[in-house]
């Protein structure tokens, strides 16, 4: 295994923590935390692959990146009611989740042979979809996603 393939999955592992930390904070269900955890794992990373033509993307023929973002949002969920500052846990590992996501796709596109300033034009937009992927799956109203036995929206009270 190469440094960036390394430092690739350990930006799965932070983002994979950070979307299951998010999910716990939100109260979801096991389910739900580990959809949340494997979308703002492996979002980005697809993003990136299929930017630089790298098809079908590392995430889905090898199947370590899938199995890293599973573990670490069951590790997240069985240890929430040890994990007093959700927040700032989630706060943490975007910011390394982002830093290692640049590094490594900006890695990736140089050694695809894209010059510097397009390297890092594509580095950073895949690290930025890692993130908001996760987070843009909590939708402002409230949904269920097995907070109740019904995925419909629930209502915040009657209608006026």
């Amino acid at each position: 295994m190469t440094l960036l393939q390394v430092l690739d999955l350990l930006g799965v592992f932070v983002f994979a923590v950070s979307g299951a930390a998010l999910a716990v904070e939100k109260r979801l269900d096991l389910f739900g935390v580990v959809v949340l955890s494997v979308v703002t794992a492996l979002g980005g990373g697809l993003l990136r692959d299929v930017l630089l033509g790298d098809t079908p993307p590392v995430a889905l023929h090898e199947s370590r990146y899938l199995v890293v973002a599973l573990l670490a949002g069951v590790l997240v969920f069985l240890g929430s009611t040890r994990v007093h500052l959700v927040a700032r846990v989630v706060t943490v590992f975007d910011a390394a989740g982002l830093g290692l996501f640049v590094a490594t796709g900006t890695a990736k596109a140089l050694h695809a042979g894209l010059g510097a300033a397009p390297a890092i034009a594509l580095g950073c937009p895949p690290a930025s979809a890692a993130a908001w992927s996760g987070t843009s799956l909590w939708p402002r109203s409230r949904w269920s996603c097995g907070a109740s036995s019904t995925p419909y929206p629930r209502s915040s009270g009657p209608s006026s």
